[in-house]
């Protein structure tokens, strides 16, 4: 056994790992570009329909042209935190939502052992293998590692179950090497 890990997970962590997949994720990146677009195209719109409404007076357009100008450089910049704040909100909900069903989704006591073949994961929902080719990307936070083996799901290794700051880093380059490095997430780590 390489590296063993015996932790407990809580709230923060669940919510935490959920907040850096979306902020990280392409679709939140394409969430913010599309929303941005579509904010632009309806400005355009309707500066097209006062333009075709109110043809000589060009006093009156220039001022509402600007004013539009100045709402989409608001409307650019707030954008994203909506689109976050949103996206927050609803993590929140639907873990009140599954506490209430008297699921947790997570494991509450995490203990992960990794050796030269494979990962093991006993939790309270039972015992996991998993091979090292089954892992995806590997990204490190400011508050937890991640070792993603699907679209969504991870381990989650907060840094306070690293004895110091070189165990993390010679369990980080062992995971590099047992993965080949080429799934890590780029300048995340």
């Amino acid at each position: 056994m390489r590296f063993h890990f015996i932790y407990n997970l809580d709230d923060n962590d669940y919510f935490t790992f959920n907040k850096y997949h979306y902020e990280n994720s392409n679709i939140f990146k394409k969430s913010i570009f599309w929303a941005r677009l579509i904010i632009a195209f309806v400005f355009v719109l309707f500066m097209l329909y006062l333009v075709l409404e109110y043809p000589g007076d060009n006093a009156l357009l220039l001022v509402l042209g600007l004013l539009l100008a100045v709402v989409y450089v608001i409307s650019f910049f707030v954008t994203k935190p909506y689109l976050r704040h949103s996206q927050m909100k609803n993590i929140t909900r639907n873990m009140q939502r599954m506490k209430k069903s008297g699921k947790l989704p997570y494991p509450k006591s995490v203990n992960l052992y990794f050796d030269e073949e494979r990962i093991c994961e006993m939790t309270e929902f039972g015992d996991s293998r998993f091979n090292y080719t089954m892992l995806e990307k590997i990204a490190v936070s400011n508050l937890a590692v991640y070792i993603y083996y699907g679209a969504v799901q991870a381990f989650i290794i907060p840094l306070s179950a690293f004895i110091d700051e070189q165990q993390k880093t010679e369990f980080l380059a062992f995971i590099h090497e047992k993965t080949a490095g080429e799934r890590s997430s780029p300048g995340v780590i």
